[in-house]
């Protein structure tokens, strides 16, 4: 499910609206000489379109964040750091460790108008 070219070159010339842009603002080396995108532009274009496999992710291959693939796993940078930082474990057992984690209220003022703390 990789970009063409001319999907690649509309969107560099702003043909296509969306939420990740392609800047380029810097001398690079070009990695993909097929698509003529930068190393980091191609890490975060590579599986457009893909979602990450742990189950409450909600992470889209969109442009704006990386994703990886480890032990025929689609992943986006967090899930794929959170797991790294587990030694890569047992899929199952990371899978609730992050779900837990994911579930965790984004702010304690958060955690304390929802009662899960008391101050």
């Amino acid at each position: 499910m990789n970009l063409k070219a001319n999907q690649i070159a509309e969107i560099i010339n702003g043909k296509i609206e969306g939420d990740g842009e392609i800047l380029i603002d810097k001398l690079s080396k070009i990695e993909s000489s097929t698509y003529q995108l930068c190393s980091t532009c191609t890490k975060k274009w590579r599986y457009h379109g893909y979602e990450c496999d742990v189950p409450n992710c909600d992470s889209v291959a969109d442009g704006t964040i990386e994703f990886l693939t480890k032990e025929n796993k689609m992943l986006c940078k967090n899930c794929h750091q959170s797991w790294r930082k587990m030694d890569y474990c047992i899929w199952e057992r990371f899978v609730e460790s992050r779900h837990l984690t994911l579930l965790r209220p984004k702010t304690f003022v958060q955690a304390l108008e929802d009662g899960i703390i008391s101050p």
